[in-house]
């Protein structure tokens, strides 16, 4: 939407040195050599012809911003601040804490009778349930209810230990009625081994159980659905050494112990209890460029976006902290009454999807306006959840890849009143070497200004390497104003013609010869809101321009 000239000024100069040098030809021949030759023409030319859209200077005064405008034209600036972003295996990471299961088989006359009499002893032991108490690993929640019925387990493994000193061969058969594979088959190992007279004999084996379904609402012993599951043993001793007399205080020993019990998805009952969703310092200016700006939006909007896969069916957030710290290390509040801030975070029916909750905050809940001004601030906040307990026909679930983010979404209509703001433009720039001496030279200044806006300008000259060399207008002189056009009740000029101002200055001879050897000039802009001082706001609209023309009438000498 901007459109600036390129300054090359040569062509210019060569044109109307050729214009110069035939009309001194003329003169030359017409008077048959009589008089010398006035090489000394006046020459005008354009030094600069530069639009100023708003949209142009807007990409230069925000950061990390997208534009937008409604259906009459007002612009809007839309900026985005990532507050977290947590998979529930980072929130929610379970300390399971279950003990072992510990069994044992001792000999007594009775079981030694067995042994050598049928050949065998095979007792089927008491139905044990495993139990493990799943918290949230926070320090700041000691009191969690977390109640789950049913897990797919991801790296997850049963070790199982064993010794005996029966001397006999045997097995040991371990089932877990409700525990499945991927096939649908229940979990079913046997653990065997050799007979050896000498030494007590030891084994140990690991079970891998990634990916296996658990379902705890299903166990026979227990008196809840949650979080313990039955495991079934039968230990198998067999006579396999003829006449081998068993010592009296012969033993097997077994532990069976749940390794790095985790999940890769969780049903169950995740409440009550709260947990804290997320606290951080974050760096916030949305207008970084503008920072000794007077700034005041009139309809800013700020939302919080919660996007979460995690399907909890009863849960809301609390903002417990939302304040900023300015330059001056001091802290400001940033909502008007932050316990009021309690939005019910929407869940997910199905694994996979993600939901949005969206909470928005104007001027009428806190300092919103103040928040987005242009300075350099620390922007804080602590976001926590509350999770409840679900009702009889609600069930909530986690899967450990879908999890949860947030977001500060803010949207900023172009409505308001801003002061003390500059801006620059550089051009490239240079006027020639066919003058070799500037005698005089005046620069005028055309303004055309369709924006609510007082500006100033001036301009500066750089040489080749970026330094500055001068400044057209000298500091006694009244740098040209750009008016603003009148505005109706809407916000928009009255009229459709842009709102013209003219100003004239003479440099002096120093000016000149900067001029001179300058590569680039830099416009610098220095505005206000219309009526910025009696507290009036402006709309913004996306056709509105300064246009500024600089040119030149310069007197000098003229090298061949």
């Amino acid at each position: 939407m901007k459109v600036q000239n390129h300054l090359n000024l040569k062509g210019t100069f060569q044109l109307l040195i050729a214009i110069g040098l035939f009309g001194s030809l003329f003169t030359f021949s017409s008077c048959q050599q009589e008089s010398s030759a006035d090489w000394s023409p006046t020459i005008a030319a354009p030094l600069v012809n530069s639009t100023l859209s708003v949209s142009s200077l807007l990409e230069q005064l925000t950061m990390d911003t997208m534009f937008s405008t409604d259906d009459e034209g007002l612009l809007s600036v839309n900026y985005r601040a990532d507050l977290f972003d947590y998979t529930p295996s980072e929130v929610f990471n379970f300390d399971y804490g279950g003990d072992p299961i510990l069994g044992e088989v001792v000999n007594t006359p009775f079981v030694e009778n067995l042994i050598n009499q049928n050949g065998e002893f095979e007792v089927n032991l008491p139905t044990s349930v495993f139990t493990f108490d799943p918290k949230i690993q926070d320090e700041n929640v000691p009191e969690f209810d977390v109640k789950i019925d049913s897990l797919y387990l991801y790296n997850t493994s049963i070790v199982f230990n064993f010794s005996s000193t029966f001397g006999h061969a045997g097995r040991i058969n371990i089932e877990i009625p409700h525990l499945y594979d991927t096939e649908g088959n229940s979990f079913d190992e046997t653990i065997e081994w050799d007979e050896d007279a000498d030494n007590p004999i030891t084994d140990s084996n690991i079970f891998d159980l990634n990916g296996y379904f658990l379902d705890m609402t299903k166990s026979e012993e227990n008196d809840t659905m949650y979080n313990r599951f039955d495991i079934d043993l039968s230990v198998v001793v067999m006579n396999t050494i003829p006449n081998y007399d068993i010592e009296d205080d012969a033993r097997l020993d077994f532990t069976i112990e749940v390794s790095n019990m985790d999940f890769e998805l969780a049903y169950g009952d995740f409440g009550p209890g709260s947990f804290l969703l997320g606290r951080d310092t974050i760096a916030f200016n949305p207008f970084e460029d503008i920072n000794n700006a007077d700034f005041y939006l009139a309809d800013p909007t700020i939302s919080l976006e919660i996007n979460s896969g995690i399907g909890f069916q009863r849960m809301n957030s609390f903002v417990d902290t939302l304040v900023y710290v300015d330059p001056a290390g001091e802290i400001n509040q940033i909502l008007f009454n932050p316990t009021s801030i309690q939005p019910e975070i929407n869940a997910p029916q199905e694994v996979g999807e993600y939901v949005t909750t969206f909470y928005k905050l104007t001027n009428e809940d806190g300092y919103i306006s103040d928040l987005l001004s242009p300075m350099d601030k620390d922007l804080i906040y602590g976001i926590h959840a509350i999770i409840n307990s679900n009702d009889e026909d609600e069930q909530s679930f986690i899967h450990r890849d879908h999890g949860i983010s947030a977001s500060l979404d803010v949207e900023i209509p172009l409505y308001g009143r801003v002061g003390n703001i500059e801006f620059n433009d550089t051009l490239e720039f240079d006027l020639g070497s066919q003058l070799s001496e500037i005698e005089d030279m005046i620069i005028k200044t055309n303004m055309e200004s369709y924006f609510p806006v007082n500006a100033y300008l001036q301009v500066y000259f750089l040489d080749e390497n970026y330094v500055l060399t001068d400044s057209l207008y000298g500091a006694d002189f009244d740098l040209p104003i750009i008016s603003s056009p009148e505005l109706n009740a809407e916000g928009r000029p009255i009229n459709q013609e842009p709102v013209l101002t003219t100003k004239e200055a003479s440099l002096t001879s120093e000016t000149i010869a900067n001029l001179v050897e300058s590569k680039y000039l830099v416009l610098n802009y220095s505005f206000e809101t219309s009526e910025f001082d009696q507290e009036t706001n402006v709309k913004i609209f996306d056709d509105y321009y300064i246009n500024a023309k600089v040119g030149f009438q310069a007197t000098g000498k003229i090298d061949f």
